[in-house]
């Protein structure tokens, strides 16, 4: 699960490749039409495309039409990026070094060093060996390797950026695409949308679900679209010709409320449930919306039912409600950051769809 190499330097954005493709396929048709594909010239001039179209690489750029979209997935390295819902967080069974949140040692050894000796680490990236992409890897036979680089609290930025929340040891997000890359997850989008403040608020403020604050919290999602067009046209540049590149949407996190026979066990009301729920729907369209407007072949794996029957305050939730806990050392906040996020058995569900997603294709 090591780190991937180096990000590759490309030098072409999404269209100008596609207008050096376009132009190659008019020279091809122009030569086709003069002299026949039987012509000694055809060699000449699918030699010259391709050194054009790989900037002189010799990897025309063209992906296999004749492998299945599951060997075209399958034929490198999986990458898997993204924020807590793609971390694992909550799922436990955290990789060494990404559950250490030493804030609190830090801060006594700035006052005292001899307390704490040593240097606390700092990295609360939470990545567990039963999030979905530990099983989706696990689940084929990858020619390449497995690289993990997704990270609780994760943002668009540090897909660019070394880590914005001050995780030690972490680079951007994109670093761990290289050439080599056959699959890449990412699930984006809710820390930029705000969700955190959202669930704060309909648990400590009282009910969150007023005309208001809806008209606020979807403005807030659809402020991001642009953001996240942009994002997919730098992921399918970052990434090598004919890598597949899923984006995993969010699941759905409280019961339908027709569903609800004898009320829920949980921290939330249930016209609050009903409420995040529906924003939940707004950020799977937003995602979706910003793939068209991306205009690029990242796919969307619709992962809203994959809790079904499972949700937070079920008898069986593959969920996790509000939770109290100390988590990595933090010991001055007393609510764990499990709370509100798929466990073992979540994640298990997800990466059903996730690996049906693989072997489907788009």
């Amino acid at each position: 699960m090591e780190r991937g190499g180096g990000r590759h330097e490309r030098g072409q954005g999404s269209l100008e490749y596609s207008g050096i493709v376009l132009l190659a396929a008019i020279l091809v048709g122009a030569v086709v039409y003069a002299t026949g594909w039987g012509h000694p010239i055809r060699e000449s001039v699918e030699s010259s495309i391709c050194e054009i179209v790989s900037g002189g690489s010799g990897n025309c750029g063209f992906p296999d039409t004749a492998l299945t979209p599951e060997e075209r997935a399958t034929s490198g390295d999986y990458v898997a990026l993204g924020d807590s819902y793609s971390s694992g967080a909550g799922a436990d069974d955290y990789l060494e070094g990404t559950n250490d949140d030493d804030a609190t040692k830090e801060a006594i050894n700035d006052f005292n060093g001899w307390l704490w000796p040593g240097d606390p680490h700092n990295n609360i990236c939470r990545r567990s060996a039963n999030a979905y992409s530990a099983s989706v890897y696990n689940s084929f036979d990858f020619e390449g390797d497995y690289h993990f680089g997704a990270c609780s609290g994760g943002v668009v930025r540090d897909y660019y950026e070394d880590n914005t929340s001050d995780n030690e040891d972490e680079g951007p997000q994109r670093d761990h695409i290289t050439d080599d890359t056959s699959l890449i997850t990412m699930g984006m989008g809710g820390n930029d949308f705000g969700f955190g403040s959202v669930m704060k608020s309909c648990v400590l403020g009282g009910s969150c679900a007023t005309e208001e604050h809806t008209e606020e919290v979807d403005a807030d999602i659809d402020a991001e679209i642009d953001t996240l067009a942009q994002l997919y046209r730098d992921l399918e540049s970052d990434a090598p010709p004919g890598a597949r590149i899923l984006i995993v949407g969010y699941p759905q996190m409280f019961p339908d409320p027709e569903d609800i026979t004898n009320g829920s066990d949980s921290f939330i009301g249930e016209d609050e449930q009903a409420w995040l729920n529906e924003r939940g729907v707004h950020a799977n369209w937003a995602i979706q919306e910003a793939i068209r407007r991306s205009g690029t072949n990242v796919e969307f794996v619709d992962v809203s039912d994959a809790l079904s029957g499972h949700e937070v305050g079920t008898e069986d939730p593959w969920i996790n409600d509000l939770d109290f806990g100390i988590d990595g050392g933090e010991w001055t906040n007393p609510t764990s950051r499990n709370s509100f996020h798929p466990n073992a058995d979540g994640h298990a569900a997800i990466s059903l769809i996730v690996q049906q997603h693989v072997r489907s294709g788009p």
